[in-house]
């Protein structure tokens, strides 16, 4: 999953965690730059139906056949991260 992430262009480093690549961000900058390049990707597609954006948080999902890629922020608590899985089919 590291290298389907380096493929979306997410250079951030992440961990395996309960079968899951997450990779946490530092601030709203990188969460912004990250959002750009899913938004602007070839390789994933928003899934509007999964999507909820309010003031205090934001959760969006990407996929395509193989992976889901998650972008989550809670603006409130400054926190911000990705979350790339395998597609369950």
């Amino acid at each position: 999953m590291e290298d389907f992430a380096k493929q979306l262009g997410i250079e951030y480093p992440g961990e395996m965690i309960n079968g899951k690549y997450v990779i946490p961000l530092s601030n709203s900058d990188e969460y912004s730059k990250i959002y750009t390049l899913l938004d602007k990707s070839d390789v994933v597609e928003l899934d509007t139906s999964c999507t909820l954006v309010t003031d205090k948080v934001s959760e969006l999902q990407y996929f395509n056949d193989n992976y889901v890629v998650k972008l989550d922020a809670n603006f409130s608590d400054d926190l911000y991260r990705v979350v790339i899985s395998k597609e369950e089919m």
